[in-house]
């Protein structure tokens, strides 16, 4: 009996899992570093970031040309690595050379920066950061 219910708790904890492999965040604050020029907005339109940990990716959705820009129209990019246990703060690998950095707790910001130009030249941080609960699809 005391199998049972350890593989039952397993089974559980397994299905729950599966469900949090996808992260959503929204932010209608923007600052952002292009060619060395900084840039503050208040969007109408959010920018939305996914992470999709099973799939091992990252989207980016804005309809801002700058945003595409610093990530040359490629938005949806590779998740590399993950760095720290996933929760209030952990970063991302991205690409070869772009890090996204997650600080979840009261401050409420996810930074994107680049290991081979100075954040001051390019790097994004979006402020008021907002967790959603991803979309499912019904199957």
């Amino acid at each position: 009996m005391k199998y049972v219910i350890v593989i039952i708790a397993l089974v559980a904890s397994l299905a729950g899992f599966a469900q949090d492999t996808t992260m959503v965040f929204r932010s209608s604050n923007v600052n952002l570093n292009l060619r060395g020029e900084n840039t503050q907005k208040q969007l109408d339109d959010p920018i939305t970031i996914r992470v999709d940990l099973e799939n091992k990716t990252l989207t980016i959705e804005s309809t801002m040309p700058e945003i595409k820009e610093l990530f040359r129209n490629q938005m949806t990019q590779p998740i590399t690595q993950t760095m720290g246990e996933l929760g209030d703060e952990f970063s991302l690998t991205i690409d070869k050379n772009i890090f996204a950095h997650f600080y979840l707790d009261d401050r409420k910001l996810v930074m994107f920066t680049r290991n081979d130009i100075h954040p001051l030249k390019w790097g994004i941080m979006l402020k008021e950061v907002k967790e959603e609960m991803p979309e499912t699809s019904a199957e």
